[in-house]
């Protein structure tokens, strides 16, 4: 295979950390080819999501040349089937193809380069013409097109003929010729999606896996004492790197080339201590960048470029010195028409065309250029500040600081014992510890424990894994070789002695390895040696803060003593008082206190050592014997087993959480929820949001078994459409805690928690907290939360309905002077009565038929209807009626366990049917133009929404089209679907009605209508049988005034849906039925 253009391929996370490398990759390429490159940047199938494609860079012969943005769009496979497209080209097509590349007909992504190069006969590419003045002597000269006589042609302005000419045929001078589009039929032999298999080489490589070795035991033999390093040595001069490339990319690729020849050339004792302890001056630099500054100058301390020495430490670089070269980060800027996203709902915004509205965008463009920089000792002028790390010294103090240090970076415990056979220490894979020799002096313990964390750190597995679950791990040579470079780096670094460090055995141990695994090695030791130095960097800064804190404490405390202390809330003072009751019981006392605001007895306190960011720390909290566990604090893991730190946080949650607070916190929060809740839902009718009715502060003492995370905070009930439900606020927490909730809570206070993101927290706070909010970050509760719930809604459901009746409003229905059409013919107005008898006009209700007015109007009198609920309605008779589609889920429950995945045929031919009784509606959407039912099948199978809450869609699941006002049904069967009128029958509406109806009270959310002459419901339902209309409000009416007479003879619909039910289940016990796979 011939290279027609390189890839650079790269890891994700070492780019976004600011670290350079990566391997080029000519392409076409095999499959074991870019195995072997993303292993050399440590990209395995362990971690796919860290492969990146950083670079692109072309060739002499196929010289074409798009931007970075359009190579990172497509896929391995599509570059690779490029390249092989490329690859079987002439050398005039490939000057074709780079030409038309630059005309930009179809060069926005791989799809259309990949169709371009398989329809290079659609262009006419003349080499010669590089000009206007060019085109127009080929086209008069050459091909004729005027006949002039030649005296003529001393005077003709071919320059002005060649530019109409070009600009008739849409053509391009480029590098390689004036090419254009010749109009010959264009096809799309590549579709965006299927690529021939012979050009897939996508795959990530699988890490090796060794068998692991119970313990790290350290290689290194007794050494000499220690002793301090000697004055360094006169600078040497820079080594430079001299490049021939001329283009960017070019400077790149050759510079990536010598280090692949310095990686090879490092491996001989001394070049490799060289390469180490430039490590050790710029461990945070990258490692290509630290080879670099190896080959050419070993002995930099401080490099900056050439304007940064003069502009930052006003110092010049001495003249005729030579730059030492690096690879630094270029990244641009490019502009990208991407689709317009809504920051409410997250989704595309929709334009009045039907078509997802776009929007300009600059988005940054990852790539990297060679630059030079000079040492300190290059450059001369104002004197710098001490730069250097502090050599250790025999002071004990600064040793008793280090090994603190060294104790805190550890991943696991260190302590010391006597080991036998002359090694300094080990780490023990099984335990999870290290051991340094008892009696070795301190800067040998302090070595050796480096040796060892980096082991810990690098090197450890779980050996109660089963083998083939195992993390990968380097055999055991290249595991000593890691650990003894780290150790030596991180010495180097703080001034300790290391003379004694022999690198003799490196030039054997990299013998026959492939140059990927010796750079990955090397990448892991730089990696591994950075870590260590800024952990030991921060706990060295955090102790001596600690110290000058601790000097400084009878200070502070005097001036803590001065400062006016905050005013408590009442809630608080209430608090204090209460645990004062407490504070003669013991702390197993108080915890058993903590323990009844949980609904259990007693309790015990456990702690747990964390990991990550928080190692060193352990977590505190409360076990109670219910199984439940409040966490109380985080602290140093040596504090948080001490007694004084637990019975501090022991009464400290005294204060929050005994039954008494916790039932006073209720009663003090609520009032100022109610004053919340009025001004909620004025703000909510100006938008056109649905009010809700506020219910009971609660306390989540884990009775649910479900929101343990959330444990001892306070949330609410509230009910939306009557429907009961509970939220819960980071802010509002607080709040309620605090004892001091506002009637205007401020955006700061409400912050994201646990899965709640900002963008989620913004749209609540700025739609009017629960009524947004309901459905949105919720908690499920317990039985006696929703009963205490249902008890308090029938309460405020029935003040309102009172205070309702009270209110002095009268309600008038008008003709509308500005209107002909009898559908807006009248209006209704709403008339507020003042004190001196006289009424002023107040909202503007509805406007629609004289019909529809009356109707309402006498809901309204009657106390059916708010005013707020005939607003609404208006508001939702003026929505257009959208095409939607709705997705229908069985229900869970044994009720429904023999209907579920049953294919149609098989559903009723035992005798059941698509009941829409037995569905819950678990989505619904607008149906955008087109879609069908089976893109619907696909989208929920493969995509599913963020909010689809359900399962993928499957057999026994119904979709319901709203298309032009009517409603189809369809059933997902084995194959297809099956399209299901009885879904939809008049019957089944009718039962749903009388359900809500029999729910609520008779209280429905609809229009009720009081209509002179009321049918029996025996009447609609032949009405609705026979297939003719009827009124929601004729059925209400009707169930009223036949309970009212007593005349309900004939069983209800659900009534007899029930005995139906009863008699099927009676049949299904009768017969024995095997179901050979039930799915959930």
């Amino acid at each position: 295979m011939s290279e027609q253009f390189s890839i650079l391929i790269d890891s994700r996370s070492r780019f976004e950390t600011g670290e350079q490398g990566g391997a080029w990759l000519p392409m076409p390429a095999t499959q074991e080819q870019l195995h072997a490159a993303m292993r050399s940047v440590g990209i395995t199938a362990d971690n796919p999501q860290d492969f990146f494609m950083g670079g692109f860079a072309n060739t002499e012969d196929c010289p074409f040349d798009v931007p970075l943005a359009v190579i990172q769009s497509g896929s391995m496979d599509e570059l690779n089937y490029l390249g092989k497209l490329l690859e079987m080209q002439r050398d005039e097509d490939k000057a074709k193809f780079a030409a038309a590349v630059t005309l930009g007909e179809y060069a926005g992504n791989l799809k259309d380069l990949i169709n371009l190069a398989q329809n290079l006969d659609c262009y006419w590419l003349y080499p010669t013409v590089q000009s206007e003045e060019d085109y127009g002597y080929y086209l008069i000269d050459e091909l004729d097109e005027l006949e002039l006589p030649e005296e003529a042609k001393k005077y003709f302005m071919y320059e002005e003929y060649g530019r109409d000419a070009a600009i008739n045929d849409g053509g391009r001078f480029t590098e390689q010729g004036y090419v254009y589009n010749n109009k010959n039929t264009f096809s799309e032999w590549y579709n965006g999606r299927d690529i021939p298999k012979e050009y897939r080489i996508m795959s990530y490589p699988q890490p090796t896996r060794l068998d692991p070795e119970k313990v790290e035991m350290d290689a290194i033999g007794t050494r000499q004492a220690a002793t301090l390093t000697t004055e360094p040595p006169q600078p040497q001069p820079v080594i430079p790197i001299n490049l021939t490339a001329e283009k960017p990319a070019e400077k790149l690729k050759e510079i990536t080339d010598r280090l692949e020849q310095g990686i090879t050339e490092l491996f001989d004792s001394e070049r490799y201590k060289e390469y180490l302890r430039v490590m050790s001056k710029f461990h945070n630099y990258s490692f290509n960048n630290t080879l670099l500054i190896a080959m050419q100058k070993p002995d930099a301390s401080l490099i900056a470029g050439f304007t940064a020495w003069k502009n930052q430490f006003q110092r010049n670089v001495k003249k005729g010195e030579k730059g030492i070269k690096i690879i630094a980060p270029s990244p641009f800027k490019i502009k990208q028409e991407t689709e317009k996203i809504d920051p409410q709902t997250q989704k595309p915004v929709i334009g009045k065309d039907g078509k997802p509205v776009t929007e300009e965008k600059e988005i940054t463009i990852p790539a990297y250029k060679v630059v030079s920089v000079f040492d300190v000792s290059q450059t001369e002028g104002r004197e710098l500040p001490n730069i250097a790390v502090d050599a250790l010294t025999g002071d004990v103090e600064q040793y008793s600081d280090f090994f603190a240090a060294l104790e805190k970076t550890s991943p696991v415990p260190i302590g010391f014992e006597k080991i036998e056979g002359g090694a300094h220490g080990y780490y023990h894979l099984e335990d999870k510890r290290i051991a340094l020799d008892e009696g070795m002096s301190e800067l040998q313990t302090l070595k050796t424990a480096i040796h060892e964390i980096a082991h810990a750190k690098l090197h450890d597995i779980d050996l109660n894994a089963p083998k083939d679950e195992q993390q990968p791990r380097v055999d055991r040579r290249t595991r000593e070789v890691e650990a003894e470079s780290v150790a030596y780096t991180v010495c180097q670094h703080y001034g300790l002695d290391t003379s004694d460090y022999s690198f003799g055995y490196v030039a054997g141990w990299s013998s026959g390895r492939e140059l990927a695994e010796l750079k990955s090695s090397l990448e892991t030791i730089r990696s591994a040696a950075a870590d260590i130095i800024n952990s030991i960097d921060g706990h060295i800064a955090e102790l001596q803060k600690q110290r000058e804190a601790e000097k400084a404490a009878p200070d502070l405390a005097a001036a803590q003593e001065q400062q006016t202390e905050k005013p408590l809330t009442d809630l608080q003072k209430k608090a204090a008082a209460i645990a004062e009751k407490y504070e003669a019981l013991s702390t197993q006392e108080k915890i058993g206190v903590i323990a009844q605001a949980f609904g259990g007895t007693a309790g015990r306190i456990e702690t747990s050592p964390c990991t990550g960011k928080w190692r060193g720390t352990s977590d505190i909290s409360i076990r109670f014997d219910n199984g439940a566990s409040l966490f109380l604090g985080n602290r140093l893991t040596p504090k948080a087993k001490t007694a004084a730190v637990q019975r501090e946080l022991v009464n400290d949650t005294l204060l929050r959480y005994n039954p008494e607070i916790v039932s006073a916190t209720k009663e003090a929060a609520l009032a100022s929820l109610m004053e919340r809740e009025a001004k909620d839902n004025a703000i909510a009718a100006q938008k056109g949001l649905k009010p809700y009715t506020l219910l009971n502060v609660e306390f989540n003492d884990g009775a649910d078994g479900q929101s343990s995370g959330y444990m001892g905070w306070y949330y609410v009930t509230l009910a939306v459409d009557g429907n009961i439900c509970s939220h819960i606020e980071t802010g509002l927490n607080y709040d309620i805690a605090d004892g001091k909730v506002s009637a205007e809570p401020t955006r700061e206070k409400y912050f994201a928690a646990g899965a709640l993101k900002d963008s989620e927290v913004d749209y609540v706070f700025n739609n009017v907290g629960f009524s947004s909010a309901s459905g949105l970050y919720a908690l499920p509760v317990s039985d006696a939360v929703l009963q205490r719930a249902e008890k308090t809604l029938a309460e405020r459901t029935q003040a309102q309905a009172a205070q309702r009746t009270e209110k002095d409003v009268i309600y008038t229905m008008h003709t509308n002077p500005r209107s002909e059409s009898l559908a807006d013919r009248s209006f209704l107005q709403a008339y507020e009565q003042q004190p001196d008898g006289k009424a002023i006009p107040g909202d503007l209700l509805f406007v629609g038929t004289p019909e529809k007015c009356r109707e309402l109007l006498q809901s309204l009198n009657a106390g059916d209807l708010t005013q707020g609920e005939v607003k609404a309605l208006y508001a939702k008779a003026q929505e257009p009626d959208r095409d939607t589609f709705s997705i229908y889920q069985l229900k869970r429950g044994d009720e429904t366990r023999d209907l579920r995945f049953e294919p149609y045929d098989r559903l009723t031919a035992t005798g059941h049917a698509v009941d829409p009784a037995n569905y819950d509606l678990i989505y619904s959407a607008p149906l955008a133009p087109g879609t069908s039912l089976e893109a619907i099948f696909t989208r929920f199978n493969l995509d599913h929404p963020k909010d689809f809450k359900g399962h993928s869609l499957s057999v026994s699941d119904v979709v319901v089209l709203h298309q032009n006002g009517q409603d189809t049904a369809h059933y997902v069967d084995s194959i297809g679907y099956r399209q299901t009128p009885e879904f939809l029958q008049p019957q089944n509406y009718l039962k749903h009605v009388e359900d809500i109806v029999e729910q609520n009270d008779n209280n429905f959310d609809g229009i009720i209508n009081n209509t002179p002459q009321t049918p029996t419901v025996g009447e609609l339902e032949q009405k609705a049988k026979a297939g003719e209309p009827i009124s929601l409000i004729d059925l209400t009416n009707a169930i009223h005034a036949d309970k009212e007479r007593g005349k309900e003879e004939k069983p209800s619909i659900r009534a007899q849906l029930r005995a139906a039910k009863e008699q099927t289940a009676q049949r299904k016990a009768q017969r024995s039925k095997t179901q050979d796979l039930e799915r959930n």
